[in-house]
């Protein structure tokens, strides 16, 4: 069998800092534009109001933010590559016209509460939309790179090198029992415990699914942020809709793989 690890960071974490990226970067760009249309009204001999344009950049580029965790998830889930190349590209397809004109609707209502009757959204839709549509898809192609590199290093990256433990001592309802390690079949987090699932029944041990994930060591796999598995268990893998994975184990139990983790599969698959 494949010893393969994953050592992802928490959802929770990834969605963290996504918004934080996003937040960071909808500011820089809402100083970069102001700077340039300033450059672009001195050149003309005209009056720079900073702060309306500095208002007006940061509500475009916040806007656009807005729609960033929803083409996050959308692209978790139906990212361009194959075998699906054809059905992702006509999704992006329709997506990204119709998320750069909701883009602007935003804009405008915005606008309207600044400075009511000054924003029409049929004209400013007749004049920038070609524009909005290529910043939805460069966002687009950016949230597909960081998804990408996200996959390639929970499948690449190596646990510390350190010796796995052969028994662990789990709660049993009484007291501690001392579990061998090949007869756990499954782990899964129940809040700061783990549950161990064996032939001769679930026991509890108070530990986080990462940290227990290094101390099983390489026959096991994370398959999902909750789940890690005995791969000398495993009896069947059946592939799911939208990428997804069901496995069997030995003792008969299913445990789903999340899509977040089908690349590990995947590869357990070709090996």
């Amino acid at each position: 069998m494949l010893a393969l690890h994953l050592d992802p960071r928490g959802a929770f974490d990834r969605r963290l800092s996504l918004l934080a990226i996003t937040a960071f970067a909808a500011f820089a760009l809402a100083l970069l534009s102001t700077a340039q249309a300033a450059v672009a009204l001195a050149h003309d001999g005209q009056a720079v109001p900073w702060i309306g344009l500095l208002r007006a950049r940061i509500v475009d580029w916040f806007a656009y933010a807005l729609f960033v965790p929803a083409l996050y998830r959308i692209v978790l889930r139906h990212p361009i590559e194959a075998p699906r190349l054809s059905r992702a590209l006509a999704l992006y397809l329709a997506l990204c016209p119709a998320v750069a004109a909701a883009k602007e609707t935003v804009y405008v209502a915005v606008g309207e509460l600044f400075r009511p009757g000054l924003f029409d959204l049929p004209t400013i839709l007749a004049e920038d939309f070609a524009s909005e549509l290529l910043t939805v898809l460069a966002i687009v192609g950016l949230l597909h790179a960081i998804v990408f590199h996200q996959r390639g290093a929970r499948t690449a990256r190596p646990h510390p090198a350190a010796d796995p433990v052969d028994r662990i001592a789990a709660h049993d309802g009484r007291g501690f029992r001392l579990i061998d390690t090949a007869l756990i079949e499954s782990v899964e987090a129940q809040g700061n415990y783990a549950c161990l699932s064996t032939p001769h029944g679930a026991f509890l041990l108070r530990s986080t699914i990462k940290g227990l994930e290094r101390r099983l060591g390489p026959r096991f796999l994370r398959i999902h942020r909750r789940t890690i598995v005995n791969l000398d268990r495993i009896a069947r893998i059946e592939p799911r809709p939208r990428g997804e994975f069901q496995l069997h184990l030995a003792s008969g139990a299913r445990v789903a793989a999340a899509r977040s983790y089908a690349a590990a599969i995947r590869a357990l698959l070709r090996r």
